[in-house]
């Protein structure tokens, strides 16, 4: 479980289609980027994260359609996730609450301590990363200089 208290079932799980999905999507199988199993009166949830690197071209836009079509035929909720909504707080405060409700939980409240210890992840996690490792190469140099 993740700090908001939600199971995730699997990352990358294969989701099997039976034939009149097969027809929808093209494919025998999805794979959910986030599978998260239905409990209780919930439907499966497949948390789709989104980007331009792979979501970038017009037969791509047609590809998630006809896979996201197969998946909500077979009872799959298929939620997207962007950067935008994962790398700002405030998005992400609203996706987990969307979520939540999909899968009929409460989260947890927040304490001051632990909204600053987020912050503080989201300042390391969403960075530009082709500058990953620069500073402590810096301090280095500086070091030797």
């Amino acid at each position: 479980m993740g700090g908001e208290g939600i199971c995730i079932t699997e990352n990358n799980h294969r989701i099997w289609l039976p034939e009149n999905a097969r027809q929808l999507a093209g494919r025998d199988s999805c794979v959910a980027d986030i599978f998260i199993q239905a409990t209780g009166s919930t439907s499966d949830i497949d948390i789709e994260c989104q980007s331009m690197l792979h979501h970038n071209s017009r037969a791509e836009l047609i590809s998630d359609s006809e896979r996201i079509t197969a998946l909500q035929s077979i009872g799959v909720e298929v939620i997207p996730l962007t950067y935008k909504m994962l790398a700002n707080p405030t998005s992400f405060r609203s996706f987990i609450t969307h979520l939540a409700t999909r899968l009929d939980i409460r989260t947890k409240s927040s304490t001051p301590w632990l909204r600053q210890r987020e912050a503080e992840l989201n300042r390391h996690l969403f960075i530009d990363w082709n500058t990953l490792g620069m500073e402590s190469i810096q301090k280095r140099h500086r070091k030797t200089s």
